[in-house]
């Protein structure tokens, strides 16, 4: 469950920091917007079955703040650490050393993320919350 947690944290903040970087004109349902700012600021994510709630903060300084809330379980989560985006991929990595790297896309209210558990491929939609 702690992976899992690490990964959704993990992906959630490569999401936001690639979607500041890679986005065009055309992938923005509302004009585009294609500078590092659009992905800078804070992002929620909601399971489909109100099981956990994740909030990621992306700042300026290539640093990032996961928070998790585990409804089913009690149970809260604070991760930090440093993110870098290269073309559509952000890579993670959290202060205890572990590195995750997804895919993703961004507009100025969306955030979708793109990433692999095993053989499996999982997209999450963030959206904008500041």
């Amino acid at each position: 469950m702690k992976t899992l947690k690490k990964l959704h944290t993990l992906l959630a903040m490569i999401a936001i920091c690639l979607c500041f970087t890679a986005c065009t004109n055309d992938d923005d349902d509302d004009g585009g917007n294609s500078d590092d700012s659009s992905l800078i600021g804070t992002w929620a994510y909601e399971d489909e079955e109100d099981e956990y709630y994740i909030e990621v903060t992306f700042k300026s300084n290539g640093t990032f703040i996961y928070y998790e809330e585990d409804y089913y379980w009690g149970e809260e989560d604070e991760d930090r650490g440093t993110y870098t985006v290269k073309g559509n991929k952000l890579t993670i990595e959290y202060d205890d050393g572990d590195v995750e790297t997804c895919t993703f896309s961004v507009t100025s209210k969306k955030l979708t993320i793109k990433y692999k558990d095993g053989d499996e491929t999982y997209t999450e939609v963030y959206y904008r919350i500041d």
